[in-house]
């Protein structure tokens, strides 16, 4: 065991406001587009320097606390940035006659099925519709943003073939080819 220092340091962004609970070893992050709270292993020491800096430190440095100390940093850099500006995704309808609509809380998706899809939207993730074969959500928790982008995926997913489904921007399809005509 290394009885040597540890620590990682995470800029704070202007609008935010951080919080710790010693008690607890609870940290709370709150800021123009939400709040973000952690709870934090025992052996992991929370530290806000008067630079505007969080400071992580471990004093006994274990296998286990190294992956905790990066787990924690990186589960705060990305919290801190979803809170001071929203994540934003697109996703995009390809295929003839798919479309999407938003009617009050629910996106009303045709897909080619016999009967439309109706598909609620979370509370904390916001849902515009561009063109009615794309649309972006943005979210201050990106792993809920992503979590509710995949659900939508799942509705249809995209064949193979002639690559219609829904599809997230920049994703690339793997095509195949299809039958030949023997001659």
């Amino acid at each position: 065991m290394n009885k040597s220092l540890k620590s990682n340091q995470i800029k704070i962004p202007k609008n935010i406001t951080v919080s710790v609970d010693k008690i607890t070893n609870e940290i709370t992050l709150s800021g123009n587009h939400g709040n973000f709270k952690l709870i934090l292993n025992k052996n992991i020491n929370v530290i806000i320097n008067e630079s505007d800096y969080i400071v992580l430190e471990v004093l006994n440095i274990t296998k286990e606390d190294k992956k905790y100390l990066g787990l924690y940093s990186s589960l705060l850099k990305k919290n801190l940035k979803g809170i001071s500006q929203k994540f934003k995704l697109n996703i995009f309808l390809n295929g003839i006659g798919f479309k999407v609509k938003k009617i009050e809380n629910n996106l009303v998706f045709k897909l080619g099925y016999s009967h439309d899809i109706i598909f609620g939207i979370p509370k904390d993730i916001e849902v515009s519709i561009v063109k009615m074969t794309q649309i972006i959500v943005y979210g201050s928790n990106w792993s809920k943003l992503t979590q509710f982008a995949h659900n939508i995926k799942r509705l249809k997913k995209v064949e193979p073939y002639k690559g219609k489904g829904i599809l997230l921007k920049n994703e690339k399809i793997l095509r195949k080819e299809g039958k030949k005509n023997k001659k």
